[in-house]
C-alpha cells in the first residue's frame, strides 16, 4: 500500500467505522464464504470491521494491515484475534490460512501490475493447500468507474468519542489512462462546517480479465467469480467482482 494510504487510514481511525456503515449482506457474504474453515487471514483488515464474521466460523482468525491506528482499535475491538503490522506486498507469518481474503476494495490500493501481483503471491504462500484466496473488488463499468467529485457527501454520523455531529466530503480526480483515482476526504463538524481531518489516498480499477492475468502470475487458479454479495454468478453488469481462487492442489470450490 503507497504510504500515502497509509497515513490517510492512521488520521481516520477514529471516525472510520462510524463513517463507513456495513451492511448486513457483506457480514453474511463474508461467513459464508468463510465456512469450513478452520482458520482465517484477512489482509487490509482495518479495524477489525469483518473479523466477528470470521470468528463466527473460527477462533483462528489473523487479522493484517499496514496502518498502525487502524490496528490499535481492531486489537481494541477484537482481542480475540491476532493482528500483525505490515505490508500486504511482502509480509511472512510463518504458516498458513484455510481462508484468505482481501475485501472491501483494498486490493485497488495496489497501484500497478508489480504491486498486486507481488500481493496475491503473498497471498498464495499463505494459502493452505485446499484452502482459498478471496479478492473483493467493485466491477469496472462506465457507469460504475470512478468519476471526478466536488464536495460529495459520503455519510453523516455522530462523532464516536465527542458525539458531535460530524459529515463525510469527499473531492476525487479519475486520470482513465490509468483508471487511477486521487481521493481526497475531509471530516467537518456538521453545524459549523470546521474541518477535522483531511487527507488522501489513491486507488485503481482493475478489470476482471486484468485480475485473472494477475492472479496466473502470482501462481493462483480462479475457481469461481461472483458478481455481488448474494454470491450470484459474475456476469458483464454485475457491480462487484468476487474472485476466489486457489493454490494448483486445490479442489473447485463448493459453496454451502
Amino acid at each position: 500500500m503507497p504510504d500515502g494510504n497509509i497515513t490517510f487510514y492512521d488520521r481516520f481511525a477514529r471516525f472510520y467505522e462510524a463513517a463507513n456503515p456495513r451492511r448486513p449482506e457483506e457480514f453474511e457474504c463474508h461467513r459464508r464464504m468463510a465456512l469450513g474453515s478452520a482458520s482465517v487471514l484477512e489482509l487490509c483488515c482495518g479495524t477489525g470491521t469483518l473479523i466477528p464474521a470470521f470468528l463466527a466460523v473460527t477462533p483462528d482468525c489473523t487479522g493484517l494491515d499496514a496502518a498502525p491506528a487502524m490496528l490499535d482499535r481492531a486489537r481494541e475491538r477484537h482481542p480475540g484475534a491476532v493482528f500483525h503490522q505490515a505490508d500486504m506486498r511482502q509480509f511472512d507469518l510463518g504458516r498458513q490460512f484455510d481462508h484468505v481474503v482481501c475485501a472491501f476494495n483494498s486490493f485497488l490500493h495496489l497501484l500497478d501490475d508489480d504491486d498486486a501481483v507481488a500481493a496475491l503471491r503473498r497471498m498464495a504462500t499463505h494459502c493452505a493447500p485446499g484452502g482459498k484466496v478471496v479478492i473483493e473488488t467493485f466491477n469496472v463499468l462506465p457507469k460504475f468507474m470512478p468519476h471526478a467529485t466536488r464536495g460529495a457527501e459520503l455519510s453523516r454520523f455522530d462523532d464516536p468519542e465527542t458525539g458531535t455531529p460530524l459529515v463525510a466530503i469527499e473531492d476525487s480526480d479519475f486520470d482513465p489512462a490509468t483508471r487511477i483515482s486521487d481521493v481526497r476526504w475531509r471530516i467537518e463538524e456538521a453545524r459549523t462546517g470546521r474541518v477535522l481531518v483531511s487527507e488522501s489516498y489513491r486507488m485503481r480499477a482493475y478489470q476482471a480479465d486484468e485480475i485473472a492475468n494477475l492472479c496466473d502470475r502470482a501462481g493462483l487458479t480462479i475457481t469461481a467469480r461472483y458478481g455481488d454479495h448474494a454470491l450470484t454468478p459474475f456476469h458483464s453488469l454485475s457491480t462487484h467482482q468476487i474472485t476466489v481462487a486457489c493454490r494448483a492442489d486445490a479442489k473447485k470450490e463448493n459453496l454451502p
